[in-house]
């Protein structure tokens, strides 16, 4: 029977010691690793990105509007050179802004309510979206009195 608590023992100090090394190490590689990253973030600098966000305003004309006349100019301001898709219910149109930001296009009105979609996107590929309802009318013009009358 001592035969066997001795080596009890001994087979329990030595898994001890493993344990103990194997933990000592685990410490060590973590706190090395922590200086590494602390020396990494020092020595190299964040890059700088420029991107710029989109903006897109519509001067005229204003949302829910009611035309009398089908031929009407959307106009407004955006990033400089950026490109504007006018998406209508019957199809897209296209322009690109200036060099200071301000576009205009010339779109026509289907009789009745029209949806209708800007979409500007810039160079950085950001994009800004107005939605606007705009509505022609045919009897506004007969309506309309004469400057006769």
């Amino acid at each position: 029977m001592p035969k066997e608590i001795t080596f009890a023992i001994l087979i329990g100090f030595v898994f001890g010691l493993l344990i103990t090394f194997g933990l000592y190490t685990a410490n060590k590689a973590i706190k090395e690793q922590g200086k590494q990253t602390k020396a990494e973030n020092t020595v190299i600098p964040s890059p700088t990105t420029t991107t710029t966000e989109n903006v897109l305003t519509l001067s005229e004309p204003k949302d829910e509007e009611l035309f009398s006349d089908p031929e009407i100019t959307l106009s407004g301001k955006t990033n400089p050179n950026a490109v504007v898709a006018v998406l209508l219910e019957n199809g897209e149109l296209f322009t690109e802004a200036d060099a200071d930001g301000f576009f205009s296009q010339k779109i026509t009105l289907a009789a009745g309510v029209n949806s209708v979609s800007l979409v500007s996107t810039n160079a950085f590929g950001n994009q800004a979206q107005i939605d606007l309802t705009l509505t022609y009318s045919t009897k506004l013009k007969e309506a309309a009195p004469s400057p006769t009358e």
